[in-house]
């Protein structure tokens, strides 16, 4: 099972209908969680993401964040009020809720199930628009990820300190900025650098290898790096060739083995 991807917040039209584009180019399963108050702000805009089939869950009222440190009274009316702006807009009450920041604590469950919802969402991995400076990047952190893993896309806003989650490949944590050198996709608006980062994400959750025995080695190799080999050495004069990548079976292909056959070649 490869991972999902949450959506959290709302863009402006332009951008939420580029996402819109992105998400129904990949078979990546990804959910929409707008903040109630966004959506009645700019109804159009999650109307575009009904619209394409795509799934919309809550985001409580306003995405306020640590929720668990309220009463379950105040719960309730907050997610109440979510569902019944959702419905209006979409025609459907979302069956999942994700909570901003928030540890899901009884009352905070218990709240949910008091006002119709089935499901709260516990992401796994925090991502915003300044997380990765290129694709490369993306896909070496997809390809750490476990099957299974809920990644989340905040839209808008900084992350939480709880949503901080320490990288292996930089000293700071995902989310964090990671470059300060001039790299093309900071020359972009913040909406635009988050509506790339979701197309790489998406791509580079395609290109992963998730299955249990490649975590497994992963896991089991800690991080470590082959030795970069410089010299091929051999007792006789000779020249290496080394053809690397994607091969399908063609005539260009069985050509060149056919050749390093009749030279002996390895």
């Amino acid at each position: 099972m490869k991972v999902s991807v949450t959506l959290d917040g709302l863009l402006d039209y332009h951008s939420t209908c580029q996402l819109i584009d992105i998400v129904k180019q990949h078979e990546v399963k990804v959910s929409f969680f707008p903040a109630a108050r966004q959506a009645a702000d700019a109804p159009n805009v999650l109307e575009e993401i009904v619209k394409a089939g795509l799934p919309v869950g809550n985001y409580t009222l306003c995405a306020e964040p640590h929720m668990e440190n309220k009463p379950v009274a105040a719960l309730v009316e907050d997610f109440t009020a979510a569902q019944k702006i959702l419905r209006v807009i979409t025609g459907n009450e979302p069956v999942q809720i994700k909570c901003n920041a928030t540890e899901y604590t009884q009352n905070v469950l218990i709240a949910a199930a008091a006002s119709g919802i089935q499901q709260a969402v516990r992401s796994t991995s925090y991502l915003t628009f300044h997380s990765f400076k290129s694709y490369e990047e993306t896909l070496g952190w997809v390809n750490r990820q476990a099957p299974g893993s809920i990644i989340s896309v905040k839209l808008s806003g900084l992350l939480d300190s709880s949503e901080y989650r320490p990288s292996n490949s930089t000293a700071k944590p995902i989310g964090a900025e990671v470059t300060q050198t001039a790299q093309p996709s900071l020359t972009l608006t913040p909406e635009e650098r988050t509506v790339q980062l979701v197309a790489w994400l998406l791509r580079a959750i395609e290109e992963a290898d998730f299955s249990w025995e490649s975590v497994g080695l992963r896991e089991a190799n800690q991080g470590r790096l082959a030795e970069p080999v410089m010299n091929l050495k051999t007792s006789i004069p000779s020249v290496a060739y080394i053809f690397y990548g994607n091969y399908a079976a063609s005539e260009e292909i069985d050509g060149v083995l056919k050749s390093l056959a009749a030279l002996k070649g390895k």
